[in-house]
């Protein structure tokens, strides 16, 4: 017997879908879906160095078929965790092989969809784009005048203070005084966790430039 679905779970699945393939700093890549409503949001909450919408499915079932289809066929990932996008960030590959990687996923992920024998659905190649609240991370990954990002101790334990600059996903871009040392910190450490307000900056001893 099939599972029966709440008013609110049916008028969700319901809604049109999109089909994406994400690329990280470390060149992995990952496919997912988004629904019109949490669209191009979704992709703002994955921390993606690139992402491209590659079908837009009629309902909620049929991009997941589409999803399970395109993981295993072009042997893509549908999760990643956030320590690991944590340490692509910090240690991303130069910005052309990064490019290369997600067009050679995009690529793959369209082939596999142009021989899907399902009804539903549309290809697509529409690219997302980070929003302005984003770029000084993303300037970390530009091909010209690059501006890395150091690692950040975790914020599980003590005092923190900085000047947050910018964010992708669960990452801030942040500084203590100096835009020129930026590092990134990850918020993923706060999870079930209760903090207070510190009023005050406490600049790190040292930088950690990569976890490897």
């Amino acid at each position: 017997m099939g599972a029966r679905m709440t008013e609110a779970a049916l008028a969700y699945v319901n809604l049109e879908h999109y089909l994406y393939i994400a690329t990280f700093p470390d060149g992995t890549s990952k496919v997912g879906t988004a629904s019109t409503h949490s669209n191009p949001r979704r992709l703002d909450e994955q921390a993606v160095a690139f992402a491209t919408f590659v079908a837009r499915a009629d309902d909620g079932r049929i991009v997941r078929v589409l999803e399970d289809l395109v993981s295993r066929e072009s042997n893509l990932t549908q999760f990643k965790r956030a320590s690991t996008k944590y340490r692509a960030w910090i240690d991303p590959l130069p910005a052309d092989q990064l490019k290369s990687e997600h067009y050679m996923a995009v690529e793959s992920a369209t082939w596999v969809l142009e021989d899907a024998e399902l009804d539903g659905f549309e290809l697509l190649q529409d690219r997302w784009q980070p929003s302005a609240a984003m770029s000084r991370a993303y300037a970390s990954l530009r091909a010209d005048d690059r501006l890395p990002l150091a690692g950040y101790e975790s914020l599980a334990a003590g005092s923190h203070g900085f000047f947050v600059t910018g964010g992708a996903g669960k990452f801030l871009s942040a500084h203590c005084g100096d835009p020129e040392a930026s590092f990134l910190v990850n918020t993923a450490d706060l999870a079930n966790r209760a903090c207070a307000l510190f009023d005050g900056l406490t600049p790190p001893a040292s930088f950690q430039t990569s976890l490897f």
